[in-house]
């Protein structure tokens, strides 16, 4: 009887241990880890902050104090933009770790820091960012790490989505009118020393210049097309992560993660020539 009981017991711890063990959530690292690695890019905020420095020698003298300025606003978001990037990543890359069976160590909220650089650009934000990191530190301290997958995803969600839709906004709006401007500021510019110029050798080096003047341009609007893209890839991805939360090692959850973290992996590859070109 004795032996029967302890058996019984045996039993009942090894197959939760054994089921954990079968569980494949490789396509949940794989998939977070490549979403922390996109989203975490620097390049597009870097080509955002540095606009007005590229427009000085486009701009006439009277105008630079308000290159000036700008440059000075973009410097103080620039923080705030990178804790919105650092705080989405850092939970992609835990989410990763913990499906993985890794060992994660938090002993305070990992997103403090990062949520009081959001503040600058986006006070609302704060509290999403500092609940986000309550709960991955609730995360880290679990002794069963893959089951706290599914609960981390279910919680996070809710934040994930509104940090991921401010930084695509913010990106949106907050660069969409530098391109216009660069174009025309650097039309402005080489139009009228063409105009000027009486050496036809000199005219058609102008023109060249222009053109790869526009071309740079033409790259930094393509990459930030492609991270903006890579943001909603995140966001939609997470979504599957949410509505199969309960199901994470299914074939079907598999299949389509797989091809969310490819697409992700794929548009990688499109930003980093495309920023090489802008730079």
């Amino acid at each position: 009887m004795v032996s029967q009981r302890l058996s019984s017991i045996v039993a009942a711890i090894a197959f939760p241990l054994f089921i954990a063990a079968c569980t494949d959530l490789s396509a949940v690292r794989d998939f977070a880890k490549t979403s922390s690695a996109v989203v975490e890019s620097r390049a597009v905020i870097d080509g955002y902050v540095a606009h007005p420095s590229r427009m000085r020698a486009f701009f006439p003298p009277d105008r630079l104090a308000l290159l000036e300025e700008q440059s000075r606003l973009r410097q103080n978001q620039k923080a705030g933009l990178e804790g919105l990037q650092q705080a989405i990543g850092t939970y992609m890359t835990t989410l990763g770790s913990l499906a993985a069976d890794e060992t994660v160590s938090f002993n305070t909220n990992p997103l403090v820091s990062q949520a009081s650089k959001v503040g600058v650009i986006a006070p609302d934000l704060v509290g999403v960012v500092t609940a986000a990191g309550d709960l991955l530190l609730r995360a880290a301290s679990s002794a069963w790490r893959q089951r706290e997958t599914s609960r981390l995803i279910g919680d996070v969600h809710p934040h994930l989505v509104r940090m991921t839709d401010a930084l695509r906004q913010f990106v949106t709006e907050a660069a969409a009118a530098d391109d216009a401007q660069a174009l025309s500021a650097i039309d402005a510019h080489y139009s009228l020393l063409i105009r000027r110029s009486r050496d036809p050798a000199g005219m058609a080096a102008l023109g060249e210049w222009r053109i790869v003047r526009e071309e740079a341009v033409r790259s930094r609007e393509a990459a930030r097309t492609a991270y903006l893209s890579a943001l909603a890839k995140v966001r939609d991805g997470h979504q599957i992560l949410f509505d199969r939360r309960n199901d994470l090692s299914l074939g079907d959850t598999i299949r389509q993660l797989r091809a969310a973290e490819a697409a992700l992996r794929e548009l990688g590859k499109v930003l980093e020539p495309l920023v090489a070109r802008a730079l």
